[in-house]
């Protein structure tokens, strides 16, 4: 399955950030491309609370389209929505970056025991 990239392009980010400001604050991403899951579900992939904020994650789902409408509005912009329900997920920190991430741990530990004033 190819994977489509959801980031804004910079005019597009502009469009949805009016009035104008610092394009520091521009969105990367679109409203509605984000999953929160709450306490019961972090319960179910515990593995969350060890990692880092921005560690990349794998993600694999099944989902079903649970709505899709389309309207015209009348200066002839079309106008499509679609809801998605994710039904089983499952997830994943990348590879790589928990190599890495233990390998550090482990480096700290290891350093740590050396630095030891007698």
């Amino acid at each position: 399955m190819k994977l489509v990239s959801l980031e804004l392009t910079k005019k597009e980010a502009k469009e949805l950030n009016s009035p104008p400001s610092n394009t520091s604050d521009l969105p990367k991403y679109p409203y509605g491309t984000r999953i929160s899951l709450n306490y019961d579900m972090i319960e179910r992939f515990p593995d969350i609370r060890d990692m880092p904020v921005g560690t990349k994650l794998k993600i694999e789902c099944e989902a079903e389209l649970v709505e899709y409408s389309e309207r015209q509005v009348q200066n002839g912009e079309d106008h499509c929505s679609a809801e998605i329900q994710i039904t089983e997920m499952a997830i994943e920190e990348d590879a790589e970056q928990r190599k890495e991430r233990k390998r550090a741990s482990h480096l700290n530990e290891i350093g740590g025991s050396k630095n030891e004033t007698y």
